[in-house]
C-alpha cells in the first residue's frame, strides 16, 4: 500500500482554497514528506548499499545465523515510519517529534561507509571511554566534512518541515488503520512462524552465563538494525550490557590478592602485556617460518621466544579471561569467575595501570574480556567497527602508548589489546605490508571456505603476521626510549588460526584443530630489567620449550615484574625453576580435551 495512494483525504489547514491550490498544496507536502523520509531513512539505503555477509568462524556462525539482511532492515523500517505517519495522522507531526534524530544520521552513515557497522552497542561503549582529547583527535580532518553534512542536512529537513507545517498534511484516509493492523499481523506472524526455529539459539546461553544476554526474537533483530527505531533497541541492550558487567564486577567486589612488589625498585619501571589476536606459531620466522615474516623481532636481541604454548581455547572471548586470570580450564565456559585478574593484582603493588584496546569494549564476544579491562586505571578503545569489516590498524594505539610512558609514574602495567591477524587478513594491515602476493583487495569479499582461494588467503594471513612484527618492534622501541631503565614486554596470542592446513579444509577460527591452539608467546626485556632479574631469565631460557597453556600467562606475568601474593603458584611460572610440566587440557567440541593426547575426527576437531 503506497503513501500516495494512502492519503486520499488529505486536505490543507485552510480548506476556503480552490481544489487546484490544495492538489498544489498535497502535491507539495508529499514531496516534503518523502524527501524528509529520505534523509531520516537514509542510513538504511546507505546498509544495502555497503554490507556485505561473509563467512564467519564457528563461533560467530551462532550469531549468523540469527543475523538480518540490509534488505530486510530495509523493508521494516519503511513499514515501521508508514506506521509510525499512521498512529501521528498529522504528518508534521509525524516528522517534527522524529526530527532531532536527524543529528544521528551523519554518525551512522559514517560508521557504514568507513568501518561497515551501525551505531551498536559497542559503539556506545567506545564513546564513553572516550575523553575529549581522543574525540577531537578523532575530529582533525573530519570536521568540516561534518560541518557541511550537517548544513545540508539542517537545510533540507528545514524546508521539508516548513512545507509540512504550511500544507498541513494530515492522514484522514480509513487505510492508516489498515497499515497499524497490517504491520502488527505481519510482526506477529513472524514471531510465531521463527519462534520455534530460534529456540536452539536460547540453549547457546548456559545457565552460568551472566554476561551473555538472551538473544532477540527475529522481529526485534530486524528492527534494531534498522534506523532510526533501533536505536531505542540498541541502547537498551547497550545499558543490559553495562548491567551484566556491573553485576559481574560486583561478585569480585571484595576479591583481594594481597600482591606486592618483594623488592621494590626505586627506579621507573614499565611492564607490557601486549595480547594478540589469531596468531599462529608457526607463521613467524623467529619461530622457523621460511617466510620473513619477523624480520623486526628476530633482530632483537633481548628477546625470548617460547616454543611450545598452546591456547585453552580457540575463541577470544573464552581464551582471553584465562590467560588475565587464574581461571582453570575446567571453568573456560563459565563466564563468570569471583576472582580479579592480574590487572588488580599490578595496582595492588602499587602500579598504575592502562588498558589500550584496539577491540571493542561490548559486545557478545567483547563483553567477558571487558569485565576485566574495566578494572585498569585508566582504558581507551579506539575501534568503533566490527570486526570482521575494515578497522584501525593496530598503530592506531602507538601514540597513545607514548603518551602514557611520558607520564611522570614510577610503577606501570600497560595492557594492549590488538587485533592482530583476525579475519579479514587484508584489512588488518596497510599498503606497504602487502609483500606476499597474490593476496585480496582490502574490500574484496573473502570466500574463507574455499580451498582454490587458500595460497591467496595465506599470503594475506602472512603479511598481517609481518604487520605484528613492526607493531610490537615500535612497542619494543616506545619502551628503550621512554626513559624507564626497568622495562619488559610480554607478547601472547589468545588463540591460533586454521588455514586450509592438510586435510583440514577450513580457514578462521573456532574449531579445535591443533593450529588454532598452538600459539606464539615472546618476552622481551631491557638491559636493566636483565641486571636486576638474571635468575628469571635463566629459568625462562630454560623452561623455553616446556609445554604450557594460556594458564601460565598469569603467574608467569607476575612472576616477571617481581610481584607476589600468598596464594602464588610458582610451579606454573616459566620465570620459575619450580614450574611443572602438567596435562594441556584444551576446549574442543568434545569438551575438555588433553592436547599432547588427543586425536583429531573426520571433521578435524581434536578429540580423546
Amino acid at each position: 500500500m503506497s503513501i500516495t495512494g494512502a492519503l486520499k483525504g488529505l486536505a490543507g489547514r485552510h480548506s476556503v482554497r480552490a481544489p487546484a491550490t490544495i492538489r498544489s498544496g498535497t502535491y507539495a507536502g508529499l514531496f516534503a514528506f518523502l524527501a524528509f523520509s529520505l534523509l531520516l531513512l537514509s542510513p538504511n539505503i546507505v546498509a544495502l548499499l555497503v554490507l556485505r555477509s561473509e563467512p564467519l568462524d564457528l563461533l560467530m556462525a551462532f550469531a549468523n545465523a540469527a543475523a538480518t539482511r540490509p534488505v530486510q532492515v530495509l523493508g521494516y523500517s519503511l513499514a515501521i515510519w508508514f506506521v509510525w505517519v499512521a498512529v501521528c495522522g498529522r504528518v508534521f507531526l509525524a516528522c517534527a517529534l522524529l526530527a532531532p534524530l536527524l543529528l544521528l544520521v551523519p554518525i551512522e552513515n559514517y560508521l557504514l561507509i568507513e568501518y561497515h557497522t551501525r551505531m551498536l552497542p559497542h559503539v556506545f561503549g567506545v564513546v564513553q571511554e572516550s575523553d575529549l582529547i581522543e574525540a577531537r583527535e578523532f575530529l582533525r580532518g573530519l570536521w568540516w566534512k561534518a560541518v557541511l553534512a550537517y548544513l545540508a542536512l539542517g537545510a533540507a529537513a528545514a524546508v521539508a518541515l516548513r512545507i509540512l507545517w504550511r500544507t498541513g498534511l494530515v492522514w484522514r484516509h480509513a487505510s492508516r488503520f489498515g497499515v497499524i493492523a497490517l504491520f502488527v499481523g505481519v510482526a506477529l506472524g513472524t514471531h510465531l512462524m521463527f519462534h520455534h526455529q530460534e529456540a536452539w539459539t536460547r540453549e547457546l546461553k548456559r545457565a552460568s552465563d551472566d554476561l551473555t544476554p538472551e538473544p532477540h526474537p527475529l522481529i526485534v533483530r530486524v528492527i534494531r538494525d534498522g534506523f532510526p527505531f533501533g536505536l531505542v533497541v540498541r541502547y537498551a541492550d547497550y545499558r543490559g550490557a553495562l548491567d551484566r558487567l556491573e553485576h559481574v564486577r560486583g561478585l569480585m567486589s571484595n576479591f583481594r590478592f594481597r600482591a606486592r612488589e618483594v623488592s621494590a625498585y626505586q627506579g621507573r619501571e614499565t611492564f607490557v602485556l601486549v595480547i594478540g589476536e589469531s596468531a599462529r606459531y608457526d607463521r613467524w620466522s623467529i619461530n622457523g617460518y621460511a617466510r620473513p615474516t619477523s624480520p623486526r623481532l628476530t633482530m632483537e636481541g633481548n628477546l625470548i621466544s617460547l616454543t611450545d604454548v598452546v591456547s585453552v581455547a580457540s575463541a577470544t572471548r573464552i581464551s582471553v579471561p584465562i590467560l588475565l586470570s587464574r581461571k582453570p580450564a575446567e571453568r573456560a565456559l563459565d563466564f563468570t569467575f569471583n576472582e580479579r585478574s592480574l590487572i588488580s593484582a599490578f595496582r595492588e603493588a602499587g602500579f598504575r595501570t592502562y588498558w589500550l584496546s584496539n577491540q571493542a569494549p561490548l559486545g557478545s564476544y567483547e563483553t567477558p574480556v571487558s569485565v576485566y579491562a574495566a578494572e585498569a586505571d585508566e582504558r581507551r578503545y579506539f575501534n568503533a567497527a566490527d570486526f570482521s569489516k575494515a578497522t584501525p590498524y593496530d598503530a592506531v594505539m602507538l601514540p597513545s602508548l607514548a603518551e602514557v610512558l611520558a607520564k611522570d609514574e614510577s610503577r606501570q602495567l600497560v595492557v594492549v589489546h590488538t587485533l592482530g591477524s583476525h579475519f579479514s587478513y587484508r584489512q588488518r594491515y596497510p599498503d606497504q605490508f602487502d609483500i606476499f602476493r597474490p593476496s585480496p583487495s582490502p574490500d574484496a569479499p573473502v570466500p574463507y571456505d574455499d580451498w582454490t582461494y587458500r595460497d591467496v588467503l595465506n599470503n594475506a594471513y602472512d603479511n598481517s603476521i609481518l604487520y605484528t612484527d613492526y607493531f610490537l618492534s615500535e612497542v619494543i622501541s616506545q619502551l628503550k626510549i621512554s626513559g624507564r631503565p626497568l622495562t619488559a614486554m610480554l607478547y601472547v596470542s589468545d588463540h591460533g588460526e586454521d588455514l586450509f592446513d592438510q586435510q583440514c579444509r577450513r580457514a578462521g577460527h573456532g574449531r579445535s584443530t591443533p593450529a588454532a591452539h598452538r600459539i606464539p608467546m615472546f618476552f622481551w626485556y631491557s638491559d636493566q630489567y636483565a641486571a636486576r632479574y638474571p635468575e628469571k631469565l635463566e629459568a625462562l631460557r630454560a623452561n623455553r620449550r616446556v609445554r604450557l597453556t594460556t594458564e601460565s600467562v598469569f603467574p608467569t606475568f607476575l612472576d616477571a615484574a617481581g610481584i607476589a601474593f600468598p596464594t602464588q603458584d610458582l610451579t606454573r611460572s616459566a620465570m620459575s625453576r619450580s614450574l611443572t610440566e602438567r596435562p594441556r587440557r584444551v576446549v574442543s567440541l568434545a569438551g575438555l580435551v588433553d592436547f599432547d593426547h588427543a586425536r583429531l575426527n573426520e571433521k578435524c576437531d581434536l578429540t580423546n
